[in-house]
């Protein structure tokens, strides 16, 4: 089962980290929504465009290719944001497919990891608690006809002991001695 949890591992390694798959998916959506951004702000200018050939006045002409000139700009910046994030996206496109391929081809072997991982824990854990009981089954074991608990205090406190409402350690060379008898 160690073998096969750390096959498991060792594939899973090999694989794009859910925070590096999630940089590169929105690279690729930033891209796409910058890309809707130009498609759509290329329709304002063309309508600007028209806009500025149905113009004849001169005074509404001049306002009219002030606004195209915005949104030309505007355009141009698209147009270079869309260059910019290009090689960013030819990356990602590249790693996330990269991933998608290896995710499919290593599935199995991951599969068969992560069930062997999460018997070898559960193995453990039945240990442990065994363990703790066996532990504390032994804590349990009458000492001086005082049952002593876990965290080494006595659970029933000797009569004198309840009056002063103190805590009794287990061992009984801590204990106080009884009235009318010596140690």
């Amino acid at each position: 089962m160690a073998r096969a949890m750390a096959r498991g591992r060792e594939a899973s390694s090999a694989l794009l980290t859910p925070y590096e798959r999630s940089i590169y998916q929105q690279r690729v959506q930033r891209f796409e929504t910058t890309v809707e951004q130009h498609r759509q702000h290329r329709t304002t200018v063309i309508t600007a465009v028209g806009k500025l050939t149905r113009t004849t006045a001169p005074k509404d002409r001049e306002h009219v290719a002030t606004e195209l000139a915005e949104t030309l700009a505007k355009e141009q910046r698209l147009r270079q944001k869309i260059d910019r994030q290009a090689y960013q996206v030819d990356t990602a496109d590249t790693a996330l497919g990269a991933d998608a391929k290896a995710r499919a081809e290593k599935q199995d072997v991951i599969t068969v990891g992560q069930k062997a991982e999460q018997e070898l824990l559960l193995a453990l854990r039945s240990r442990l608690s065994d363990a703790i009981s066996h532990r504390m089954a032994v804590a349990s074991l009458v000492c001086d006809g005082t049952r002593v608990g876990a965290a080494g205090l006595q659970d029933t406190a000797v009569a004198g002991d309840r009056d002063a409402g103190a805590a009794v350690p287990a061992h009984p060379r801590h204990q106080r001695p009884r009235s009318g008898t010596r140690e």
